[in-house]
């Protein structure tokens, strides 16, 4: 009965320090796979789990390591992106406290952007990021001329596709800061006479895919904000809602 139970006792430690010392290996996407690595190549892992063998390529996983080892330390896994962008198509809603009201066509503007994300569980990331574009341009009477810088908090989810690839959706909520240059027209407006209030509000909804280090996204952006504008008959108020069709390519430089 003593050995009986002196071997019963080996086996649960032979099992439980076989456990401890289990590798797990990390993939993109978010997925996680735990087993005992028995052959490492060039490009691939080896990795059983139990009576069967899994062949998990080196390009799918982002971090590896024992189960002891990451007990102690988090995996981190985050994103410096740059982006270049285009409108496809931009329209200005203008509502005027002069009853001039309508759909406008608006200038289709390049972007320069920065976003950083972080997982932070499972598909989930989050981040934040801001854009800079060149000069706006709308008409309506008079033209107005202005710059408009964003910056968002964003939440995205990922879907592992394959071989270091991610179709993700994202979403952005922030304030932008828009900063009219002028306006002309037969009054010739100065752009002290141009005062913005607080109606800034900015968001987008993207879809995306990524390969490695490289992202392609279309976005819908909607800016909306809110202006006074005076001249020798008073002070008007626009309310302006800018909407974008966004093209967009990124590279990972972290």
């Amino acid at each position: 009965m003593k050995k009986v139970s002196l071997f019963m006792l080996i086996a649960c430690l032979i099992f439980n320090v076989s456990a401890i010392f289990a590798d797990t290996l990390y993939l993109n996407g978010g997925a996680v796979a735990e087993g005992k690595v028995v052959q490492e190549t060039n490009d691939a892992y080896i990795l059983q789990q139990g009576n069967a063998w899994q062949k998990i390529n080196k390009a799918d996983v982002i971090f590896s390591g024992t189960n002891s080892d990451n007990t102690q330390r988090r995996q981190i896994d985050l994103d410096l992106i740059l982006k270049f962008g285009r409108d496809l198509s931009s329209k200005a809603n203008i509502s005027r406290s002069d009853g001039l009201n309508g759909m406008y066509d608006a200038t289709n503007k390049y972007y320069t952007g920065l976003e950083f994300d972080i997982r932070a569980f499972s598909i989930v990331y989050l981040g934040l990021g801001f854009n800079l574009s060149n000069k706006g341009y709308f008409s309506v009477n008079d033209s107005l001329e202005y710059y408009d810088v964003p910056y968002y908090l964003l939440v995205k989810l990922k879907h592992n596709t394959g071989h270091q690839s991610n179709l993700y959706v994202s979403f952005n909520l922030g304030m932008h800061s828009l900063q009219p240059e002028r306006t002309i027209n037969n009054n010739h407006y100065r752009r002290d006479e141009i005062v913005k209030d607080n109606s800034k509000m900015y968001y987008g909804l993207n879809i995306g895919f990524e390969l490695k280090d490289i992202l392609i996204e279309i976005g819908f952006i909607s800016a909306e904000s809110a202006m006074y504008f005076y001249n020798n008959n008073g002070r008007n108020r626009y309310d302006l809602v800018n909407q974008s069709v966004v093209l967009s390519i990124g590279y990972k430089i972290l």
